[in-house]
Formats: structure tokens, sequence, C-alpha cells
């Protein structure tokens, strides 16, 4: 599947694209609420 930029993304593709697109900035705050996330979990 082909995606031009400024595309809308398929909708099955959404959440891959939006991983794939993640500026590296903001991966460490993504690893930070999963963690948290993750977290919050174990304490329910």
């Amino acid at each position: 599947v082909e995606i031009q930029p400024g595309q809308e993304p398929p909708k099955l593709l959404s959440p891959f694209w939006t991983i794939m697109t993640i500026p590296p900035s903001s991966v460490n705050l993504y690893t930070k609420l999963k963690s948290l996330r993750t977290c919050h979990q174990g304490l329910k």
C-alpha cells in the first residue's frame, strides 16, 4: 500500500502509520506513557 505524503492513511493501517511517523523526540515520551500504563494495570 503506497501512501503519498499528506494523504490520509487507511483505517486499518492507522495505528501502524502513527507508530511509523512518531518523531524520535516523542518516542521517549511514548515509552514513558506506555510503562506508566503498564504499571497502572499492574496496580489494579
